[in-house]
């Protein structure tokens, strides 16, 4: 199976950090197959960016959710990757993830992640520090009590989200945690 990456990234005001964004994707050691950026202003930055293919839609603001669900509408990719355009992505994350799902069929992937400060200091989550591990069948109690989410440290099938009618809610903060409650609930492996 060649299970193919699609990178989504909302940006809103993002000018100071959405090139460290792109740049950590340009590093990677195998390339997603597609990025999607929902633009609001910062369409000179995305213009002038040299190393990526970009697919850029440009729309008023209406908040991170109705972001993400337009582009999760317009991906063509078979897993989605949801990026904020503040984060950096370790050089070698779209392999190692697009080798997980070339072996396994998963509805979605959880993984460690890192937080850096604003005076640069670093704090590492490694649940999965020792072995990775996968749940079948009843995922829900232990999806829900994952004390690691976030909407980017998970990477999503879209025909899972697509089938289970899986969206962000829309026009309020703290979206993702609505979308992750569905997702807990209908993912099986």
């Amino acid at each position: 199976m060649n299970s193919k990456i699609s990178v989504i990234i909302p940006t809103y005001n993002s000018e100071k950090y959405i090139t460290r964004c792109l740049d950590s994707l340009k590093a990677q050691t195998k390339m997603p197959y597609e990025i999607i950026i929902v633009n609001d202003n910062t369409l000179d930055i995305l213009t002038n960016y040299e190393g990526l293919k970009l697919d850029v839609i440009t729309i008023e603001n209406h908040g991170q959710g109705y972001a993400r669900n337009l582009a999760l509408s317009k991906a063509k990719g078979d897993y989605i990757w949801f990026v904020d355009s503040d984060d950096t992505v370790s050089n070698n994350a779209i392999e190692q993830l697009t080798n997980i799902i070339n072996k396994e069929c998963v509805d979605v992937i959880n993984f460690n992640y890192s937080i850096t400060n604003l005076k640069g200091k670093i704090k590492r989550y490694n649940k999965f520090e020792k072995q990775p591990y996968m749940v079948e069948g009843k995922a829900c109690s232990i999806l829900l009590s994952n004390n690691l989410y976030f909407t980017v440290n998970n990477l999503y099938n879209k025909k899972f989200l697509i089938d289970n009618n899986i969206k962000y809610g829309e026009g309020y903060i703290y979206e993702d945690y609505e979308f992750w409650v569905e997702v807990s609930i209908n993912a099986r492996k």
